[in-house]
């Protein structure tokens, strides 16, 4: 059955109640970033729907080449439904669509440890590539007094990390990193504000979430370019009085030694990056992770 908007929006604030997403941001999620792309699966019982199961496309470089990925995202059964099957039976039949369609070589995702939903993904045939550990940075009392010592380092030209309304693709992108991320996301966001920072060969996107924060994406051609971008995501942090901010950090994470040295520490928290093959016949591995989402992977 086709999925309505508003039986949707219903279903997932339902199951997401930290996203809260608007009939707005429906349409345009699916049909101006993505274009009509992306798609949802539902299950109802009667009228009612009681499962969602959300598709978008992709692409992820890996070992030299691009690869087309689907990313499986919303995806979930209303409360009073679980523990019934319908969560392996809705994933088992979207894998189902999506292998006749086979637009994809995987669907991959980004489920958190320990949530029941990783047991429902291993069921319907998905595996576990990797681990993406969640680091935090928490300011000290030194840091809150002297906010402005995260800029010294940094060369006259680039020490002006302004807010820009469009960020452009850059040309460099490693190995186990997202191609192409719609920057309409959060240039272009209908509900939400997101903090975006420049600088020579870089970027990061900032997320704010009540007294913290998130680091959305940290992407940059130079490694001294990662250390400019952290100590001002650092700053931020301090001015605006955050509790933390977070970001995601696997062992195979590019530049991990600088995210350390910058204060950034391993939480208990940990990410599994699943996959399910549709046209590939290998598994997928990738060598190096640079993968910054976060809580809403990229809404």
């Amino acid at each position: 059955m086709e999925v309505d908007f508003d039986d949707y929006k219903k279903a997932h604030n339902s199951i997401f109640k930290i996203t809260a997403i608007s009939r707005e941001w429906i349409h345009w999620w699916f049909y101006w970033v993505h274009k009509g792309n992306a798609r949802v699966y539902g299950v109802y019982l009667g009228d009612t729907l009681v499962g969602i199961w959300g598709v978008e496309p992709r692409v992820l470089f890996n070992k030299d080449k691009n690869i087309n990925v689907g990313r499986c995202f919303a995806t979930g059964i209303l409360e009073d439904h679980r523990r019934q099957g319908l969560f392996v039976a809705l994933s088992k039949f979207a894998l189902s669509e999506e292998k006749k369609l086979g637009q994809y070589d995987y669907i991959v995702g980004f489920p958190q440890s320990g949530r029941s939903v990783v047991g429902g993904h291993l069921k319907a045939g998905w595996y576990i590539v990797q681990n993406i550990d969640v680091y935090k940075y928490i300011p000290s009392q030194d840091d809150r007094l002297n906010p402005s010592t995260h800029l010294n380092t940094f060369d006259t030209g680039d020490k002006f990390l302004l807010e820009v309304e469009e960020i452009d693709d850059y040309p460099f992108c490693p190995d186990g990193s997202f191609v192409k991320w719609h920057k309409t996301r959060w240039t272009k966001h209908p509900d939400i504000h997101y903090i975006n920072r420049a600088t020579t060969g870089g970027f990061i996107v900032i997320k704010q979430y009540k007294d913290w924060a998130h680091l959305l994406a940290l992407e940059c051609t130079v490694p001294r370019g990662y250390t400019w971008l952290l100590r001002c995501a650092k700053l931020l942090c301090n001015t605006h009085g955050w509790s933390w901010i977070s970001m995601w950090c696997a062992d195979n994470q590019l530049h991990r030694d600088i995210i350390i040295e910058e204060g950034f520490t391993k939480t208990a928290d940990t990410i599994h990056l699943i996959a399910y093959n549709i046209n590939a016949t290998e598994n997928l591995h990738l060598d190096s992770c640079n993968i910054q989402m976060g809580i809403e992977e990229g809404y």
